[in-house]
């Protein structure tokens, strides 16, 4: 449907020598047979002359275009075959006895070369309801019409798919001798004999059409016969083959509709011997659809994807995004100009409305992976996602709970930056802040900030539990541990990395801090103050041996640490407290005595 709305309708050959026609048997001709037929003559030059008065007198008895008695039939090929038409295709299957039959079968031995339509009843229809597997069976037309007739054809659409627009040979090889009705059409335009479903081939699968219903020119009953037709049937019909059938897309009670992708505005399908006009007339001017085998249209949707599939990987974003589209529009207008100027049909609900869409999907889903981990680098993984759900409420939404803050500083940084030149010092801090992280983030802590050389992280209730004062010493026992390996680049031999670090649980507020449109994931607090102090306190204290972990005496309470645990230093006055505070150095695994400073 898309492909046919890209290309859209073609003037169908019609009227002119090489056409075709379609007579259509609709429900306003049978209306208006049934009003005029008390008085025909007022009406109609042809149709009183040419029916017999049987038939004149049933006419008033007529509902639908099923009724129409064989003698309307025979009076519309003698119309036609004086107009001159080549060749007439009916696509009506005549097997019930009427008293019309003799009168039809000399209509079809006087005029042009006729076709008529036969039925074959498939396995499924006829065991149907019986529980029961039957053969294929073919329902021909009555002998008196079968051999007055140039042949007799079936408009069967066999497809896989189910789709009546992939071809109309039946795949039935139980009938040798027969053939769809648009090959055994154009055998006999040609002058050749009809073919068989071996001679003829796929000619025509899937058919190309033209358009909507009634783009192949198409005439009522009533235009064929009526004095006063808005829209007559031609004249002169010479070189024009006319196919004769029901197709009435205004009403909806036609039963002769195939699935198509081209429907009217009241989803009204084109009915079957518009089908057959149109496979016809593609045979005549060798108009065949070509559609790729299943092989090269996977190989297409496999190209296809692997090109969105490289684009989401290697310019992502929303400008991959915008590739992606232009992808999809390129392809589009490729299959498009394809259809429409080489007749190709190829995939486009697959690539268009399938692939296209979950490859955007990807880009944005690759699109959130790589915010998110750039949010994960400028701030704690576990406000990551908060972050991107709801900048807003990550900024509003600040959080005073209990907590512990560590505090850390490498000793002697300055040294070491003039000891080191510039790249060696930095390989060196991005390894102890890739230590120091980790050994945080694995006792359930958050780094949130890097100052300088040293480090602000936090443990609060909310993220670590309960233990947080617990989880808080323990990072910094790991983080000393691992200090060992912190050996300088430049000099394996230089002793390792010395830390200072102070540890305090309190109450401290915790979120994003900052302008409306730029903040970062800060706490604030005198918790920090104080851990800060602490570690500042630590100076007294360094032997140049061994790293230093002073924690107060809230997070000695809070850890339970045992007595063993740590050591008593003392009570100190800290800058911004007013009263002296008691002090504790966590033991790292030595147990050797501090020295209390002057």
């Amino acid at each position: 449907g898309a492909l046919y709305a890209l290309r859209g309708p073609l003037v169908a050959p019609g009227g002119a020598p090489g056409g075709a026609v379609v007579v259509g048997l609709d429900q306003k001709s049978v209306d208006w047979l049934a009003f005029h037929a008390p008085d025909l003559a007022r009406v109609s030059d042809d149709l009183p002359a040419c029916l017999p008065a049987p038939a004149r007198a049933g006419l008033s008895r007529l509902r639908n275009v099923n009724d129409i008695p064989r003698a309307i039939h025979a009076c519309l090929l003698r119309a036609l075959a004086a107009r001159g038409a080549r060749l007439v295709v009916v696509d009506v299957l005549f097997t019930v006895e009427t008293p019309d039959d003799a009168f039809l079968a000399a209509a079809l031995r006087e005029g042009p070369p006729v076709v008529l339509f036969e039925r074959i009843r498939d396995a499924a229809e006829q065991g149907a309801g019986r529980g029961e597997a039957a053969a294929p069976q073919r329902v021909r037309p009555r002998p008196i019409f079968a051999e007055a007739a140039a042949a007799t054809a079936s408009f069967l659409v066999s497809a896989p798919s189910g789709s009546s627009v992939e071809g109309y040979l039946p795949a039935i090889p139980d009938f040798p001798d027969l053939a769809a009705m648009p090959e055994t059409a154009a055998a006999l335009w040609r002058g050749l004999p009809p073919p068989t479903p071996a001679a003829a081939g796929a000619a025509v699968r899937p058919i190309w059409l033209y358009g909507p219903p009634r783009t192949v020119p198409t005439f009522s009953l009533r235009d064929v016969f009526a004095r006063d037709a808005a829209r007559p049937l031609p004249g002169d019909l010479s070189g024009v083959a006319v196919f004769v059938g029901v197709s009435d897309p205004d009403f909806l009670g036609t039963t002769d509709h195939f699935v198509i992708p081209i429907s009217d505005r009241r989803d009204t399908e084109i009915g079957g011997v518009e089908l057959a006009a149109s496979a016809f007339l593609n045979i005549l001017h060798d108009q065949r659809m070509r559609h790729p085998g299943a092989g090269v249209q996977a190989a297409v949707v496999f190209v296809f994807g692997t090109l969105g599939a490289l684009v989401v990987q290697l310019v992502g974003g929303w400008r991959g995004l915008g590739v992606l589209s232009a992808l999809g529009i390129g392809y589009a207008g490729a299959a498009g100009a394809g259809f429409a100027g080489f007749r190709i049909w190829l995939p486009v609900a697959m690539p268009l409305f399938a692939a296209l869409p979950a490859l955007g999907f990807w880009a944005l889903l690759t699109r959130y992976a790589r915010a998110r981990g750039m949010v994960a680098r400028l701030a704690p993984r576990q406000v990551t996602a908060r972050l991107l759900d709801r900048p807003g409420a990550a900024r509003d939404g600040l959080r005073t709970e209990a907590l512990s803050v560590l505090y850390t500083d490498v000793v002697g940084s300055t040294a070491l930056g003039d000891r080191l030149d510039p790249e060696g010092y930095s390989r060196t801090m991005t390894r102890y802040y890739d230590r120091a992280t980790a050994a945080v983030e694995a006792a359930g802590g958050m780094v949130v900030e890097f100052m300088g050389d040293g480090i602000l992280a936090v443990f609060t209730e909310s993220v670590t539990g309960p233990g947080h004062a617990r989880a808080a010493c323990a990072a910094a026992r790991a983080l000393s541990g691992d200090g060992g390996d912190l050996a300088t680049p430049a000099d394996p031999d230089e002793a390792r990395i010395r830390l200072r670090m102070g540890l305090h649980t309190g109450v401290a507020t915790t979120g994003g801090i900052g302008a409306a449109h730029r903040f970062n994931f800060k706490v604030l607090g005198d918790a920090v103050n104080f851990a800060a102090r602490l570690e500042q306190l630590g100076k007294a204290f360094d032997d140049g041996a061994r790293d230093v972990i002073l924690i107060s005496e809230a997070t000695r309470a809070a850890s339970g640490l045992a007595d063993a645990e740590v050591e008593p230093l003392g009570t100190f006055e800290l800058r911004g407290k007013d009263a002296a505070v008691q002090v504790f150095r966590l033991r790292t695994g030595g147990t050797e005595d501090s020295t209390r400073p002057d």
